[in-house]
């Protein structure tokens, strides 16, 4: 039985949805690692103290959904967990996620975080680096993992989540 899942990937690759879409399908409890990592007005909390949170969360709970990318626990997630799912769209679909989420959420908060949506050129920059900067990294933690469920696109993300749905009843 699957009970511990982490979702990883890059912004606007959808973990968050995922990890809702997951939850109410599953009956599983979500946490967003955002959540312990940034305040609403995304400045970072101390980091030390969020990835301890972290390890204390998958340490204590039989159950749960886990979504977020921070690579300082991401060995420890991928142990703890049944399940990762990597999320490693190319940048292209990185930036339609983020554009799309940003229309959607013009002047509202965002459902699961409670933050405003930004868009400026430092997180438009981020995006479009993220897999140059990160996915090595990534890769190199999850090598042959086989816990690790890699999804390259939307319609990958549609399929399993049926799969889940499926095996869940």
């Amino acid at each position: 039985m699957i009970n511990k899942i982490s979702i990883i990937g890059g912004p606007g690759s959808g973990k968050s949805t995922l990890a809702e879409d997951l939850g109410k399908s599953l009956s599983i409890p979500i946490i967003h690692i955002d959540k312990l990592y940034e305040n609403s007005n995304w400045k970072y909390k101390n980091r030390k103290d969020a990835n301890n949170k972290v390890l204390d969360i998958i340490s204590k709970n039989e159950k749960y959904i886990i979504d977020g990318t921070y690579t300082e626990t991401l060995k420890d997630r991928l142990e703890k967990s049944d399940l990762m799912i990597y999320l490693d769209f190319s940048s292209i679909d990185l930036l339609k996620g983020i554009i799309k989420r940003r229309i959607g959420n013009r002047n509202v908060y965002r459902n699961q975080l409670g933050w405003n949506e930004r868009l400026s050129p430092e997180f438009i920059k981020y995006v479009i680096n993220f897999n140059s900067k990160k996915r090595e990294q990534i890769y190199s933690i999850i090598k042959e993992n086989r816990k690790c469920v890699i999804l390259r696109n939307r319609k990958e993300v549609e399929v399993l989540k049926k799969i889940l749905n499926t095996q869940s009843r």
